[in-house]
C-alpha cells in the first residue's frame, strides 16, 4: 500500500530533450521572431498627447514659484 514515488528533475533527461528537439525549437523561435518583426514594422503607429496649461497667478518674484 505504502508507495514511493520518485520526484526528483533528472536535469541530464531534459537537457537532452532540448538537444534532441533544437532544430524544432529553432524553426519555431524563427517563426515568432519573423512574425513579431513584421508586425512591428508593418503596423501604423498611433501617438497621441494632450497638455493643459493653468495659468499661475503674478507672483511678485522673478521666475514665478519655480524656486519654491
Amino acid at each position: 500500500m505504502n508507495k514511493v514515488e520518485n520526484d526528483e528533475i533528472d536535469i541530464i533527461a531534459i537537457f537532452e530533450t532540448i538537444k534532441d528537439n533544437k532544430r524544432k525549437i529553432a524553426k519555431i523561435v524563427i517563426i515568432f521572431f519573423v512574425f513579431g518583426l513584421f508586425f512591428a514594422i508593418f503596423t501604423p503607429k498611433k501617438y497621441s498627447s494632450s497638455t493643459i496649461f493653468i495659468p499661475q497667478g503674478a507672483s511678485g518674484k522673478p521666475g514665478g514659484n519655480l524656486g519654491g
